[in-house]
């Protein structure tokens, strides 16, 4: 065991920790990014998805996922007034964009697709940005909704073919043939 002599003064260097934020900076700052990430696969779509990681796990998209889905689920429920919708709307997005990121990884890989099963949640995930205006009505007629459909439309078939590095036209036929087996799962389901 080696002992320091007496002479001499050992240097000890001291490392102090970061304060950790409290819950409402955290808050503050996820929402701060949350934002600027939507406002950037909303705005330059292209760009997002050419930088946006295909590694580094599930909870980044599932928290952007869960606060667009979250807002939509709260402004359909005071909308509608009816509480029930913000646990099933939300629950639901959550549940069918998993699933969904399951049944299209494997229908983008039988198409020769190269990309993860994670960085198809993360396309599916971050398109979900949609519903953000999804809830947007003029009377009857839900405008919000047909643009968030044919915007994320849109968005997943781009992100898709990015990650999976094939041509949009098959990232669409991939995605046509999820939306029909998700039809078929959901009407099983009574979904």
């Amino acid at each position: 065991m080696n002992e320091i002599p007496e002479n001499q003064i050992a240097a000890v260097e001291i490392v102090e920790q970061p304060a950790k934020p409290s819950m409402a900076v955290g808050a503050s700052y996820l929402l701060k990014n949350y934002w600027m990430e939507a406002k950037e696969v909303f705005l330059r779509s292209n760009a997002f998805f050419n930088s946006m990681s295909r590694t580094g796990g599930y909870v980044e998209p599932m928290m952007f996922l869960g606060i667009s889905a979250g807002i939509y689920a709260l402004i359909q429920a005071v909308c509608q007034l009816n509480p029930l919708l913000l646990i099933t709307l939300f629950v639901g997005s959550m549940v069918k964009t998993a699933i969904g990121a399951f049944i299209g990884y494997h229908v983008l890989k039988t198409m020769g697709g190269k990309g993860s099963l994670e960085a198809t949640f993360r396309v599916l995930a971050y398109s979900k940005v949609t519903l953000l205006i999804a809830w947007i009505s003029i009377g009857i007629l839900p405008i919000g909704g047909f643009v968030s459909i044919f915007y994320g439309v849109y968005l997943n078939v781009l992100g898709c073919s990015k990650v999976h590095e094939i041509t949009k036209i098959k990232a669409a036929i991939a995605l046509m043939f999820m939306a029909a087996i998700g039809y078929v799962v959901a009407a099983m389901f009574h979904l």
